[in-house]
């Protein structure tokens, strides 16, 4: 639940399949950090969006991982 309210509609996550030339590895605080480069596509509401924009996507945005533009 976000905004107060329930979510009802789906969020869809689609990606072009990812080859070894977008695969990131980086080292950040004695941690090995695997990485996407890629083009993603998200359907969602758009408070959904405005949230991920905000938020990122991925369990290392803190460290600027899971930043995205959009197109």
């Amino acid at each position: 639940m976000f905004y107060g309210t329930p979510l009802t509609e789906e969020i869809v996550i689609e990606c072009d399949e990812p080859s070894d030339n977008d695969k990131c590895v980086t080292h950040y605080k004695n941690h090995v950090i695997n990485a996407w480069y890629g083009t993603y596509r998200i359907q969602a509401p758009a408070q959904v969006l405005e949230m991920i924009w905000h938020m990122g996507i991925g369990s290392k945005n803190s460290t600027g991982f899971g930043t995205f533009n959009e197109l």
